[in-house]
């Protein structure tokens, strides 16, 4: 349903995904999910190591082979793709020790995606004791990659081919365990979804050891996870190898029609003025970049004309070289001005070129007339003067 981010993000998310389940509970859940389908549901029998019987003692008992109710959710995430769209979000938390030491973990992982237009918009936040905590926003809506890689990082926002590939993103519900045979609670409406309720407890979660309590809410129509709650209280070696401690899951998903930029990134940079052979094109928020076979003095004037045409008033910046120039421009509207740097070098076949825009609150902006070639928050790129010579 979903375009894809760049490798490093894939491996990141991967890592992440495995944080958020658990090592050992993550395979059981795989196992679970193979040996039962909602039309064939079965007994699943999960192999534990248990002290063998005495020679007067009776059989040790294993884990029960199911809850005592007939609703079955081998594949939490099943359901999903038949919507339109979606945003779900998962919490987890763990609290407990690991190898005999506190340790605690927390995260969340959000994703929003629509089938047409194929948009999402997934966010990872994880920490852990003693861990440096991680961040990701990631996405694609139309052509725009969108990447944050820190919550106090810049959002990226970028048009280019180049960085689209096969990666993939953790479904949060794909993160949630299965669950055997669970007792049905009545029927409720989460948010807008008319839902039927489920309890369950370690039995339906084939747990080898320890105890847990769920409730899970189902769409009537669709049959996907409206919402999911789990708490589980184990020893050592249920939850992840040395983990002892408590794990909670809290998840919710809901329709959307449309997925649209997170707070704080804007849309890739367009409707500019790019020579007619423009190549290698990529734009991204508050920058363009091109390359061109045309000459210096065919692009200054190209766009000392363009611009001029589009509202825009040249300002005066530095006098081109034999191989660079670096034009300025600024456009006031009713609530704030813009400032366009548009930066020409000559190169081997043609030259770069590079357009640069900032939007400054009219009353924080300079006058007309007095802008310096390079202004405060516009970023600079390679090659570009910063200062008046």
């Amino acid at each position: 349903m979903n375009r894809r981010p760049s490798f490093p993000i894939l491996v990141f998310c991967l890592a992440v995904a495995g944080m958020l389940l658990g090592c050992n509970l993550g395979s059981r859940a795989g196992e679970l999910a193979q040996k039962v389908t909602p039309e064939q549901p079965q007994a699943v029998q999960v192999e534990t190591q248990l002290p063998g019987p005495g020679p007067t003692s009776e059989p040790a008992a294993g884990p029960a082979e199911r809850g005592p109710g007939a609703f079955d959710l081998p594949t939490p995430a099943e359901g999903l793709d038949q919507l339109p769209g979606y945003t779900a979000r998962l919490a987890t938390a763990f609290k407990g020790s690991l190898s005999g030491q506190p340790y605690e973990t927390s995260s969340t992982l959000t994703r929003s995606v629509t089938a047409q237009p194929a948009d999402f918009i997934a966010e990872i936040d994880y920490s852990a004791s003693e861990t440096k905590p991680f961040y990701i926003l990631t996405g694609m809506i139309g052509d725009q990659q969108v990447y944050k890689p820190g919550k106090d990082a810049s959002c990226q926002t970028t048009v280019d081919p180049a960085l689209n590939d096969t990666g993939e993103i953790p479904e949060p519900a794909s993160q949630l365990l299965p669950v055997l045979g669970a007792e049905q609670a009545g029927e409720e409406m989460v948010g807008q979804v008319d839902s039927l309720h489920y309890t369950f407890d370690e039995r339906s979660l084939q747990l080898p050891e320890g105890t847990a309590a769920g409730e899970v809410w189902v769409a009537k129509d669709g049959g996907w996870v409206v919402k999911y709650t789990l708490q589980i209280q184990a020893p050592v070696g249920v939850l992840g190898v040395g983990m002892e401690g408590e794990q909670t899951w809290e998840y919710e998903a809901a329709p959307i029609e449309s997925v649209a930029l997170p707070d704080g990134c804007s849309p890739a940079l367009d409707g500019y003025p790019q020579l007619a052979d423009a190549q290698d094109l990529v734009r991204m928020n508050g920058a363009i970049r091109y390359a061109s076979a045309a000459g210096l003095a065919e692009a200054i004037q190209f766009y000392k004309d363009e611009m001029a045409a589009a509202g825009w008033e040249e300002q005066e910046a530095f006098p081109p070289g034999d191989e660079q120039a670096v034009l300025l421009f600024a456009k006031a509207g009713d609530q704030d001005q813009q400032v366009a740097a548009v930066t020409l070098r000559a190169k081997a076949g043609g030259l770069s070129v590079d357009i640069q825009v900032i939007t400054t609150p009219l009353a924080q902006a300079p006058a007309l007339g007095e802008l310096p070639p390079q202004l405060p928050g516009m970023p600079a790129l390679p090659g570009i003067p910063t200062t008046t010579p």
